[in-house]
């Protein structure tokens, strides 16, 4: 558990969270009404970890009347936000992570509101705690546990109807089937797809601006059936029903060209010129998903690429009866994006595979020059701008 990231989630959400804790101010409403039945006021001396936006911290002082109040919270910047606690002399404020800065001892309360869950090691904390006690204190928590979205909908009226499976089974619902409903992509055990998803999902969460790369696959490797006992071997279809979190991005199009042969032209002044011939090409489109990083207002792009025809269906080549060459180009472009990982135990399917590593390669390697030569003119400057990385066991 990163203590750094938790502090700077915090520390951005200051403005908003006395506004939206309804949960915690409920919950710490319930804490208070608790201790006033076992702790007298006023309370010798008390100490309050985690304590945020003094919520849960106004309550105390102004119901147990403590003669000496410490609060502390992992941010350093939640003094602000107690700042009228703090003009009462009996209130302190110390920030550090409660789990290593020293504390005072022979306190008569130590107490914090849903701030446990973000611990290390709450075992140790609580034997911590247990030296720091008055013979008679007392050590009073609140924490968010397995079932806490179910609670906070409890608490609230707000949130989707969680069900246990024992739930689930009582209506007649079996777990399993639906289970099956949500479409799996198949990706078998492999870790290059959860690997991927760890780098976008990261860089997001971290506030580093980025792109991922791919493409639109239309068929995954396979759907497994089980037929008489064994394994079956079906076409998993991904865009079956479609997508609602993907963006067709059409004004971002670019020619990938395989094939053909490249002349020179002298220009006269000392330069040459590089000409492509001969060549075939298809459209590589771009379709933008949302990659959102965690509570930070940040989103990264994951950028897939579909192929379609440069040119459609040749009328001409199928009047004169060659039918191949009529759909060669929607064949070719088809072809790219089919499927995942195709059999590449035969020429044709090493051929293929190059192909689609070539055609994402291509399209996002312009993509990301023409956004530079957007905002610079000095292609030199490329790798202080941009970055790439590879991310496939193969030989990219």
């Amino acid at each position: 558990m990163n203590k750094t990231i938790i502090a700077e989630r915090f520390s951005k959400a200051i403005s908003t969270y006395p506004r939206e804790a309804n949960v915690q101010r409920q919950i710490a409403d319930k804490m208070i009404r608790l201790l006033q039945k076992h702790i007298p006021s006023p309370c010798p001396k008390v100490i309050e970890f985690g304590c945020g936006t003094g919520i849960y911290s106004r309550m105390l002082l102004r119901t147990l009347r403590p003669e000496e109040l410490l609060l502390n919270d992992l941010c350093p910047e939640m003094r602000y936000c107690c700042e009228d606690l703090l003009r009462e002399k009996q209130v302190s404020f110390l920030s550090g992570d409660a789990e290593t800065i020293p504390f005072p001892d022979k306190s008569t309360l130590i107490t914090s509101c849903s701030a446990l869950q973000w611990f290390e090691s709450p075992e140790e904390f609580f034997k911590r705690c247990n030296t720091l006690l008055h013979s008679q204190g007392y050590f009073a928590f609140s924490t968010f546990g397995k079932k806490n979205m179910k609670e906070i909908r409890e608490l609230t009226g707000k949130g989707l109807p969680y069900r246990s499976k024992e739930e689930l089974e009582a209506a007649g619902k079996d777990i399993g089937e639906i289970e099956e409903i949500e479409p799996e992509p198949s990706l078998g055990n492999g870790g290059l797809g959860r690997l991927a998803a760890c780098f976008m999902e990261s860089l997001a969460t971290l506030g580093y601006a980025a792109y991922g790369c791919g493409i639109r696959y239309r068929y995954g490797m396979f759907k497994q059936q089980i037929s008489d006992g064994f394994q079956v071997e079906v076409p998993d279809n991904w865009l079956k029903n479609g997508y609602p979190f993907e963006l067709r991005r059409p004004e971002y199009s670019y020619e990938i060209k395989f094939g053909g042969y490249v002349r020179t032209e002298d220009m006269g002044n000392g330069n040459t010129r590089f000409i492509h011939e001969g060549y075939q090409s298809v459209m590589a489109i771009p379709y933008d998903m949302p990659i959102v990083g965690y509570d930070n207002h940040m989103v990264n792009t994951l950028m897939i690429w579909d192929a379609e025809p440069k040119e459609g269906f040749q009328l001409d080549s199928f009047d004169k009866g060659d039918y191949n060459k009529a759909v060669e180009q929607e064949n070719l472009a088809r072809n790219l994006v089919e499927v995942l990982y195709p059999n590449d135990n035969h020429i044709q399917g090493k051929e293929l595979r190059l192909k689609q590593q070539y055609f994402f390669v291509s399209a996002s390697l312009q993509r990301a020059i023409a956004r530079f030569k957007k905002h610079h003119e000095d292609i030199h400057q490329l790798p202080e701008k941009a970055v790439f990385q590879m991310n496939d066991t193969h030989p990219t």
